[in-house]
């Protein structure tokens, strides 16, 4: 089963070899989620992050001092899924972060942007993937889509997808088990070892693995 609960579709653009970014388009409306192509659109893309042959990677968010504000706002934000302004602001807070590190990367380059809240198989997903629209992805002037043929990864640049059940469980449940426990700090790794304790996962695309970076410094994110 599949439930589309929030999307949003922004979009800059940036020439490679360069620093300049321009044209930055935030849209401040989400896009109605009972449009079937945009459904399509987002089932394509996080099929694409389970299929056989594509490279997943795995982590989480990084605490390492260089994460920027997505993750903070992101923890945020699991506490209102499903308000319209606050998924919209973190949204813009995700694409200002990928346009101050795509400045930074010279080989990196635009796109559309999709953010998207939705259920698969009863798990609630957090997805921000970049794409480009050409082929089997068609967006109107509003960026909504109107035709989705088969996706694959020609069309899907970057994808980012947060497990929001499991990130809730590990940063809310399990510190509560943790601070049950009456050696809580030496409990704590012993607790963490036993699960998995990553919930992100990401794909890129691109004969320089390097100029998809910025799309997970972007986003606060440290491979597991």
């Amino acid at each position: 089963m599949f439930e589309l609960k929030r999307a949003v579709i922004h979009s800059f653009k940036k020439a490679a070899h360069t620093e300049i970014v321009d044209e930055v388009v935030k849209k401040d409306v989400a896009l109605k989620n009972d449009n079937q192509a945009l459904i399509s659109l987002t089932q394509g893309i996080n099929g694409l992050i389970g299929k056989a042959g594509n490279s997943v990677v795995y982590g989480q968010f990084s605490d390492d001092g260089r994460q920027g504000p997505f993750p903070a706002k992101f923890d945020e934000y699991i506490d209102e899924l499903l308000d319209e302004e606050e998924f919209l602001t973190l949204t813009h807070l995700a694409m200002d972060e990928l346009v101050d590190q795509a400045k930074k990367q010279v080989l990196s380059t635009g796109g559309h942007i999709i953010c998207a809240l939705y259920e698969s198989q009863g798990v609630q997903f957090f997805l921000v993937a970049s794409m480009k629209e050409r082929g089997g992805i068609q967006l109107d002037e509003n960026y909504v889509p109107t035709a989705i043929q088969e996706i694959d990864l020609s069309k899907v640049q970057q994808a980012a997808r947060i497990n929001v059940n499991h990130y809730v469980y590990l940063s809310r449940q399990l510190a509560q088990e943790i601070a049950a426990e009456e050696d809580g700090a030496l409990r704590k790794e012993a607790l963490e070892e036993q699960r998995d304790t990553t919930y992100l996962c990401f794909i890129s695309r691109g004969r320089d693995s390097k100029a998809s970076d910025y799309f997970i410094y972007a986003l606060g994110c440290a491979k597991g």
